[in-house]
């Protein structure tokens, strides 16, 4: 707490400019709806829209494990709202370079555009 603060600056405009570029991608994600935090490095998805969907192998989607699996499916790991006792959301990290991020937004778009 005593040593240099001059980096702190910067390391908040990157997460905030990682925050808003997710959220501006996640309104390409129907079903999902992300919260908007104003100092964490994760977002809490709301996920019970996609209940009762079904995947194209026919699994109903039933509850947020069942979502988290999907994404699974398709290279995204996010962890369930339940350990944080929210549900049903899921916890998806975003301390990690933007490029990743973007990729995984791709990824769940695909992940939902394929639910019946």
């Amino acid at each position: 707490l005593n040593g240099p603060q001059e980096f702190i600056p910067h390391r908040a405009a990157e997460f905030q400019a990682r925050r808003d570029r997710v959220l501006e991608m996640f309104k390409d994600i129907p079903g999902l709806q992300p919260n908007y935090p104003e100092g964490a490095f994760y977002l809490f998805v709301r996920c019970g829209d996609l209940y009762g969907r079904k995947t194209p192998q026919g699994k109903v989607l039933k509850d947020e494990a069942d979502v988290v699996l999907h994404l699974m499916d398709h290279g995204v790991a996010v962890v369930l709202g339940a350990a944080y006792g929210l549900s049903p959301y899921f916890r998806m990290s975003i301390a990690t370079e933007i490029d990743k991020l973007e990729e995984a937004c791709r990824r769940m778009q695909r992940a939902v555009a394929e639910l019946k």
